[in-house]
């Protein structure tokens, strides 16, 4: 996609560049989470996506790759959305929830649905809020802070020294010449803080 804007607009160096600051950024995550064998890694569900009945909880969202470049393993191998049951959740037993755009009510109601208790993200109370859920959708810069904010999430020990809104306010500065937009971001999104 960058490569053809940058031909279609005369910008192959800006494309270049871009394509270049991009896979630095993602290498510097996979490096250390391609080399965590698959049982070290927590099971995800994405959910809160698209329209139809029944609660966000129930509602799949196909994640594309970030849950992977993070180190997390996907319930489902799949980018679209789709409609599952609780029984179905339970059965999965994710280590950690992602609620697309999550509100502290959305959080609540999963970690209080009596249903859910026995799920092991309820249990430890690693329900997040999230972005770009909703099959994959989304800029290359909310792409590029959400592998970072998920691996950070997903394996605090191996990023510990990794400053998820520092880092990301770099990344939306770099792409789009204004500082602060992960805070901006974080913050209208209720993603996680750390300490």
């Amino acid at each position: 996609m960058l490569r053809v804007t940058g031909a279609t607009t005369g910008n192959d160096e800006r494309a270049k560049d871009l394509i270049a600051f991009t896979k630095d950024k993602v290498d510097e995550i996979a490096e250390i989470t391609s080399e965590i064998p698959d049982e070290d890694k927590p099971v995800v569900y994405c959910c809160g996506c698209g329209s139809g009945g029944g609660p966000s909880i129930c509602r799949y969202c196909g994640s594309g790759s970030d849950i992977e470049f993070a180190g997390g393993l996907n319930v489902i191998d799949s980018t679209g959305n789709s409609q599952v049951s609780k029984e179905q959740i339970i059965e999965w037993n994710p280590d950690i929830i992602l609620v697309h755009m999550g509100s502290p009510e959305k959080i609540g109601e999963v970690l209080s649905d009596p249903v859910l208790q026995s799920v092991n993200a309820v249990k430890n109370e690693r329900v997040y809020s999230t972005t770009v859920g909703h099959q994959g959708r989304g800029t290359l810069g909310q792409h590029l802070i959400q592998v970072c904010y998920l691996a950070k999430l997903f394996h605090p020990d191996l990023f510990e020294d990794l400053d998820v809104e520092e880092e990301g306010n770099e990344i939306m500065e770099y792409l789009y010449g204004v500082d602060g937009i992960y805070t901006d971001l974080a913050e209208e999104y209720h993603f996680y803080k750390w300490d």
